[in-house]
């Protein structure tokens, strides 16, 4: 090949335009759909020449392409010498190289053989460098993955001319090692099928792009071509046609295709991604609402929704799409609207406001419906507009920038600095002051907790700490002052104008910004005097704080005492300040004349101060610091609970019911005998107090233990240990089945929570809560949320066994009802049982169980139990949705064969009796899980017919070796490798082709390095060389060996 000409002009004139690599239109079009995942830059004309004019092939191995009739060992070997060019070139080889290949593949595939010699060679190929155990350096790790790459995307563009073979055998390929007991074949396997996955999704999006057909290499057929309407049914048009796509198997097609038209199919929209276990579907609907719904189409509701997604969802996938494609949709069309937020003053003409300023989001997500969501959403757009305008989040030339607005332009965008720090301003109208402060201190707290949490880890943290706390924030000294004016202007007793939420949530802010100030700030003295600031608003009883501003601050001041000492003594003081409040309450009596006791029982005390007082006690028991009461704490609770428990008031028992929980966990002697008021209140009609009884009691058990709590409550009775250890439980779940909402939720969460603290034989608790979490007037609450998060967490044998018997016992409670009058989920109940049955154990768990004489598979057991069930009660209902659950699933891969043989002539024995005494839909769903457990005893067959060269028990000990093998040094590895001799990878099949044509593998690609050059004759006396040293080496103590084969 002449150095002038490259690989386009090789073709011949036959060949149109789009064949030719030189053709500019065609080159953007193939560097748009193919180069994307290679990660490399765009080179100059020039330089792409060179790269092709140096690649070793000659003119005949192009030439092919335009030959209608051409062997197929031609194609084989030129095949070979192009992955091998692929191999020692790298990156732009393969970018030169991809037609090539694929127009061999292709030519191979119309030869219509019965062994297509070219796919066999690749996928020969692919396995040789999936099986080689030797240590890749960082060159030979990138070489793997650019041939994954490369044959990957050979697959994807064959599929899309309608030759399936290659595609096939890799998808074959993958089913066959996708559980190979190799950790590092696996790696490899994942790595292919993600490759597959990726450049499929790709490939769609450009064919999306061009308006062609779409293609799903998991299917032959396009599922929109099916016909999902029953004939004879009259079809009512555009909503049996959105029925229809929502109902498709293939939900992101019709994420992608569905109409949004008005606001209930938003609202369906939303909805979906709420309750939508796939985040493909959810990625896909978000995609679809930021890009083709206008942001003033949304209602306020529709957006908090959307922004809530950010706080609720545990996708790391579907936080990320809403960063990236709904914030930057909306503040793109919120910056063509607004330059400040409207509740400030107008900017100049002249501002030097930058475009799409943070706060402007405010216009349309109001911080005074949803603080939290606004909150969110803003840091996003903060983090985003960082990036806008320095670029590499460059804090420090971040806030240099900030320096550069003017006085009149802060003021318009809402952002204060410490020389325009203000909480109180002279106004005619101080609501809509207070509004203005309010969102001026969220805009400000957006912006100092970015800027913080961005100068983590950095070496200059602390000098950017002092430059945030320099730019946006007053010195302690000034901010406590500040404070104290505040909290005497908006939250006096007696005040006239009603404020709604508004300074309450401007007081949380302040709060957490002085928090900032304190734990960053360099000066010695500001905990004192942030201290002694809220300790002078605790005990000024003409302020008036609600609960949680209560509790917040009352845990700021144990947080701020710096020893042991320090803070019993402010227990201590809060306990005197409570008393002196209370007494300080009676009507035209000396302080002096009278006491606590005397009070109370003239009930001379107000609600109001009954509440102040009892909350900051409480907040002081659930100190995690504070473990032991003092005496002052045991006065005043023997005082005040049973004042509080006494109440007419709802508000006022709530809090003396958690106040005995709290009070009883650390002193348990004095306060035990108040438990017993607690059963008489959980007997009442109103489920706030149950709840709250509920999570009392369950905070006493967790730290008392159960049977001290069960003798406390009902130790007075003339029963056994026995008797009241088992009236406890019965306490607890007719409790759970008389709550609703919220309520609910919260006791819920309490047991749950006991149940993965402690070791509780509890089955009834369980099922109990199985009952109520999937029951269908309850499907709105997030208590399958809930329970899931608890499988989650808890993994061990004992708490498996007790949510089997839990399902169980749920199980004979749905079979006593009908199918039609039915209000449980019973398919959803058993695939959540199911998946957490059967989840895979760790290295160090079938460890245990290998010591173990015969160890729980909790699969086998439930499916034991169910066929049970399914025996005695042949045509129950519920016996069609459990079977139907665990085929889906119930992962039986763990299980030994030898349970799983017993398991499968157990459920054909059971069969014949299934198939005559039931229904046809329960008939197929237990034929449905016999398959499933047929196909896992086929793949325990397959994978024991791999021949395999090392000892399969020494699997479980990779964990221990990946450290040792880190820990070799890189010389002496390198050493040895260099020593192994590489086996050609040649089949006996194709002996007959020469060695250079081979499908090499090179660690360490380099134009300077020899080929090694063998003969046939070589190369099957290497292969009998190593099947003798096999036969003579041991199974045991054989290693994984460079000459592995399928």
């Amino acid at each position: 090949m002449k150095p002038t000409e490259h690989l386009g002009n090789m073709f011949s004139d036959e060949d149109s335009e789009e064949n030719s690599f030189d053709a500019p239109a065609v080159e953007n079009q193939n560097m748009e759909m193919n180069n994307d995942s290679f990660g490399t830059e765009d080179e100059e004309e020039e330089e792409f020449i060179a790269e092709q004019t140096e690649l070793d092939l000659e003119e005949d191995d192009f030439n092919i392409l335009t030959i209608e009739e051409v062997s197929m060992e031609v194609l084989t070997s030129r095949m070979g010498r192009v992955m091998t060019e692929v191999i020692q070139r790298g990156e732009h080889a393969a970018i030169a190289l991809f037609e090539v290949a694929n127009k061999i593949v292709f030519q191979s595939t119309m030869l219509d053989a019965k062994n297509n010699k070219v796919i066999a060679t690749i996928i020969y190929g692919i396995s040789r460098l999936f099986f080689d155990g030797r240590e890749r350096d960082l060159g030979a790790e990138q070489a793997e993955h650019v041939i994954i790459l490369f044959i990957t995307k050979l697959a994807i563009k064959n599929k899309s001319m309608k030759c399936c073979d290659l595609l096939y055998q890799l998808i074959l390929f993958v089913d066959r090692l996708y559980f190979h007991t190799d950790s590092f074949v696996r790696v490899r396997i994942y790595r292919l099928l993600a490759c597959l996955v990726e450049e499929s999704n790709r490939y769609a999006d450009v064919m999306r792009e061009n308006g062609d057909n779409l293609f799903y290499f998991t299917d032959e057929d396009i599922p929109e071509t099916e016909e999902m309407i029953p004939i004879g049914v009259k079809t009512d048009g555009c909503q049996i046609w959105l029925v229809v796509y929502w109902i498709n198997l293939h939900k992101v097609t019709a994420a992608r295709r569905i109409h949004i038209v008005d606001e209930k199919e938003i609202d369906k929209c939303i909805d979906y991604i709420e309750i939508s276990q796939d985040n493909k579907v959810k990625q896909a609907i978000i995609i679809r609402l930021a890009s083709d719904v206008h942001l003033s189409s949304f209602t306020e509701k529709q957006r908090f929704r959307l922004v809530n997604l950010l706080n609720t969802s545990d996708s790391a996938r579907v936080q990320d799409i809403i960063h990236q494609r709904l914030v930057e949709s909306w503040m793109k069309v919120a910056g063509k609207e607004f330059v400040s937020p409207s509740i400030f003053p107008p900017p100049e003409p002249t501002n030097m406001i930058p475009n799409q300023f943070p706060s402007i989001i405010i216009q349309y997500l109001n911080p005074f419906e949803d603080p939290i969501a606004v909150y969110i959403f803003m840091k996003a757009t903060i983090n985003r507009f960082i990036c806008q305008t320095v670029g590499d989040k460059d804090v420090e030339q971040f806030m240099k920038h900030l320096l550069g607005l003017s006085h009149k332009d802060t003021e318009s965008v809402g952002l204060m600095r410490r020389t325009t720090f203000r909480l109180i301003t002279e106004d005619s109208n101080p609501e809509i002051e207070l509004k203005k402060t309010f969102v001026r201190i969220l805009i400000s707290r957006c912006f100092v907790d970015v800027v913080m949490n961005e100068s983590k880890g950095r070496l200059d943290a602390n000098h950017l700490h002092q430059r945030v706390l320099m730019f946006f924030l007053p010195d302690v000294t000034n901010f406590v002052q500040q404070l104290k004016s505040f909290c005497s202007v908006y939250f006096e007793a007696d005040q006239t104008v009603s404020y709604d939420n508004c300074k309450e949530l401007l007081l949380y802010n302040i709060i957490h910004l002085l928090n900032v100030a304190v734990r960053y700030g360099d000066a010695a003295d500001d905990k004192y005097v942030y201290k002694q600031a809220l300790t002078d608003l605790l005990e000024n009883p003409l302020l008036e704080f609600s609960t949680e501003t209560l509790m917040t601050m009352t845990t700021m001041c144990l947080d701020l005492c710096q020893t042991e000492e320090d803070r019993y003594e402010y227990c201590d003081w809060i306990c005197g300040i409570s008393t002196k409040l209370m007494i300080n309450e009676l009507n035209g009596k000396d302080e002096k004349a009278s006491n606590l006791k005397n009070a109370i029982e003239n009930k001379s005390i107000s609600d109001r101060m009954y509440l102040r007082s009892a909350t900051m006690l409480l907040s002081t028991c659930q100190h995690e610091e504070v473990k032991k009461p003092t005496n002052e704490m045991t006065v005043l609770f023997q005082a005040i609970i049973p004042a509080l428990l006494g109440s007419v008031n709802k508000h006022l028992q709530k809090i003396g019911l958690e106040l005995i929980g709290y009070a009883t966990s650390i002193d348990f002697l004095n306060n035990g005998p108040y438990l017993k008021l607690t059963s008489f209140l959980l007997q009442r009609d109103d489920e706030v107090l149950k709840s709250t009884g509920i999570h009392s009691l369950v905070r006493v058990i967790q730290t008392h233990g159960f049977p001290d709590t069960a003798s406390a409550i009902f130790g007075d009775e003339e029963k056994g240990p026995e008797s009241y250890q088992n009236s406890l439980p019965k306490l607890f779940e007719k409790s759970i089945i008389s709550l609703q909402g919220m309520a609910l939720v919260q006791t819920v969460q309490d047991c749950l929570s006991m149940l993965s603290y402690g070791s509780y034989a509890w089955p009834k608790l369980l099922c109990t809560i199985l009952l109520v979490s999937f029951q269908k007037c309850n499907e709105n609450l997030p208590l399958v949320k809930i329970l899931r998060t608890y499988c989650k967490s808890v993994r061990s044998t004992f708490n498996k066994i007790n949510i089997l018997n839990g399902f169980t016992k749920a199980v004979d409670v749905i079979s006593k009802t009908n199918e039609h009058d039915s209000s449980w989920k019973i398919y959803q109940m058993t695939e959540l049982v199911c998946e957490y049955l059967s989840s895979v154990m760790t290295i160090e768990d079938d460890d245990e169980a290998v010591h173990q004489e015969e160890a729980i598979y909790m699969e086998v057991e439930l499916t034991n139990r169910m066929i049970s069930k399914a025996l005695s009660r042949p045509s129950a209902w519920y016996i069609r949705h459990v079977f139907t659950a665990m085929a889906t699933s119930l992962q039986l891969e763990y299980v030994p064969m030898e349970k799983l043989d017993k398991l499968h002539e157990s459920l054909v024995d059971s069969y014949d009796t299934i198939r005559c005494n039931s229904g046809k839909a329960t008939q197929i769903a237990f034929k449905r899980f016999l398959t499933h457990c047929e196909r896992v005893i086929t793949l325990h067959e397959k994978i024991k017919g791999l021949k395999i060269n090392f000892d399969l028990k020494k699997v479980k000990n990779e964990a221990e070796e990946l450290d040792s093998r880190a820990a070799c040094s890189s010389s002496s590895s390198s050493s040895r490798k260099k020593k192994r001799t590489r086996d050609c990878w040649d089949d006996d099949d194709e002996e007959n082709i020469a060695s250079d044509d081979s499908f090499e593998y090179y660690p360490k690609p380099t134009r300077t390095r020899k080929r090694v050059n063998s003969s046939p004759i070589e190369t099957s006396a290497k292969v009998s060389r190593v099947s003798v040293e096999r036969e003579e080496v041991p199974h045991e103590e054989s290693n994984i060996d460079d000459s592995f084969e399928l």
